[in-house]
Parts: C-alpha cells; structure tokens; sequence
C-alpha cells in the first residue's frame, strides 16, 4: 500500500518507486486488482 500511496503523491513512474516499497511491477499489479475490486474506492471513502 505504501508504494501506490508513494506513487499517486509523488506522480512516479511505477518502475520508479523505490526499492523499500517493493518492486514497482508489485505495486502496479496489486493496483489493478484493489481498482478492479473496488478497494481504493472504498478507502478514499471513508476520508
């Protein structure tokens, strides 16, 4: 989670985010499916 937060603050690349986040291949991939299954939705959400 913290390297897709990483990304949307920062406007990265995927292959950017740094290492201690993960691969950014990870991160892309478990974006898609939390997108696809409306977890951010719901998340942003609550906020």
């Amino acid at each position: 989670m913290a390297g897709i937060i990483y990304r949307m603050k920062t406007g990265c690349q995927w292959r950017a985010i740094p290492s201690n986040f993960g691969s950014g291949q990870t991160c892309h991939r478990r974006f898609q499916e939390w997108e696809r299954a409306g977890v951010l939705q719901k998340e942003f959400n609550k906020s």
